[in-house]
Order: structure tokens, then sequence, then C-alpha cells
């Protein structure tokens, strides 16, 4: 089970969705949980709490945003975030990553669980990935084609929106925590534990990147834009590239562990 993730968003195209962060507790989460605009620092407000670990969110607009996170907890908001319900489609299996692209959406968690949405998020209907692993990242790049990422070097490929899947080999054992796809769709980067980098140049064979990150480094996190990708992880580190991960370099070094990176 991945450590509880809270997003950690770079200025100065930050995200709403932090405003979730203080969700969390070991409980199960309540039902249909709506908290008060109570004002907290500077002109951030508390738009909802409820019981449990959020895990992941992604937007489908600037209005519709879901999240997923423990005991089958997935949330979402019509109205960016003002106002949240909830829903537990597979009760007792934490979800931990959730992708969108359009209407469509994709969550995946503990033990081979996958869901698939095609209406924004308001009804789910599980996905059989032929997995028992956790399964602790996913990344679709169009309503087809996707991948997810797991426990022992566990790499998984789609081209019909998850009704049927194909492993990737991995040169690695570790457990993986999140993959992306450029939008050339054919680079790509995988990161995990144990300092873990993975690239493609042809969105099937995967390589080992090593002196990039120390192999004591927990990596949990990518975006891509155009060329560039960031990744971050428990050494505190941005990592940077900026031809479509041929290259790497440290960006920055905040000295405090990075769960989660996302631009606007």
């Amino acid at each position: 089970m991945p450590k509880p993730r809270l997003r950690f968003l770079l200025l100065p195209l930050l995200l709403a969705f932090l405003l979730l962060a203080p969700a969390a507790s070991a409980a199960r989460p309540r039902a249909a949980a709506t908290a008060p605009n109570v004002a907290l620092d500077g002109s951030w407000q508390r738009v909802w709490k409820g019981e449990g670990w959020v895990y992941a969110l992604a937007a489908l607009d600037t209005r519709n945003l879901i999240g997923v996170g423990s005991d089958g907890m997935i949330l979402r908001s019509a109205d960016g975030g003002e106002s949240w319900s909830y829903q537990s489609p597979v009760p007792g299996r934490d979800l931990y990553d959730v992708s969108v692209v359009g209407l469509n959406a994709w969550a995946v968690g503990q033990a081979g669980t996958a869901l698939y949405s095609n209406d924004g998020g308001a009804t789910w209907r599980a996905l059989d990935t032929g997995q028992t692993a956790n399964l602790n990242g996913v990344h679709f790049i169009d309503a087809n084609q996707g991948w997810i990422v797991g426990d022992s070097g566990l790499i998984l490929h789609t081209t019909d929106a998850g009704q049927t899947w194909r492993t990737q080999t991995a040169p690695v054992a570790s457990k993986l925590n999140a993959v992306r796809v450029f939008s050339d769709s054919h680079h790509g980067v995988i990161v995990g534990d144990n300092g873990v980098v993975l690239t493609t140049d042809d969105a099937a064979t995967w390589t080992q990147r090593t002196g990039i990150a120390a192999g004591s480094a927990l990596l949990q996190d990518i975006h891509v834009q155009g060329d560039e990708g960031w990744f971050v992880g428990n050494d505190g580190k941005i990592y940077y590239t900026k031809d479509l991960g041929a290259t790497w370099s440290v960006r920055a070094d905040l000295g405090f562990p990075l769960t989660e990176i996302e631009f606007a």
C-alpha cells in the first residue's frame, strides 16, 4: 500500500485540487459529505472534509473533478470543487490513481482493481486486468490507449479503452508508481521505488535509466507537457527533461518529500 499522498502543486500554476488534502483518516469515508466554506489562510477555503485518504485527483474540465482514495472512495464535483459527492463501487479496496480523457475515466488500485466510467464518473464498471498485484498508476493518452503500472515491475497496456490488457516487459522488479506518455504517443517515462526511472521511445520497450535519482529515492509522480516532463519523489527533488525524456536534470531541491506534481 502506498503512503498517503498529499498533492504538491507548483506555483504559479496551482490547481485547486489541493483543497482535498485535509481529507485524511484511516477510517472508512462518510458518504455524500459536504462541509461549509470556512475561510482558511489567504484565499484558500475548505470545501470538503470526510474520512479516509484521497490519493489522486483529476479534472475533466474547469468544473468537473474526480478524486479517488481509500476504501473504494470516488469523489465528484460538478461546480469546480465547491461541493462534492461520494460513492464507493469497490468498498474495501483502495484506489490509488485516476486518469481522464473527455468524459472517459479510469481508476486503479488494490489487488488488480481497475474501473472505467464513460459518463464523467457518474457510474463505474469493473475492468478485468487479469492481475492480483496492486495497480499504482494509470495514464491514458486518448479514449482508447493507456498504461497501468503496479507492484513488482508490472506494466500493462491497452488499445481498446481497457477491455483487454497486454503486459509490457519491465527491466526491473521494483514497485512502479506512475506512468506518463508524451504527446507524440511514442516517448514515455515510468518512475518507482528504489530510484527507478524507465523510458521508452516506442511506447512498448522500456529501458532502465541509471544515475538520475538515488537508489534510496521513492519516486512518486510525473507530469508531461509537450516535449517537457517533470517527476518528483521523497528525496525532495524536481527532475526535469526538455527532450522527451532523453536527458534529465534536477530543476530544484526543496528539501522535503514530494508526492504529486501537476500543472494546469
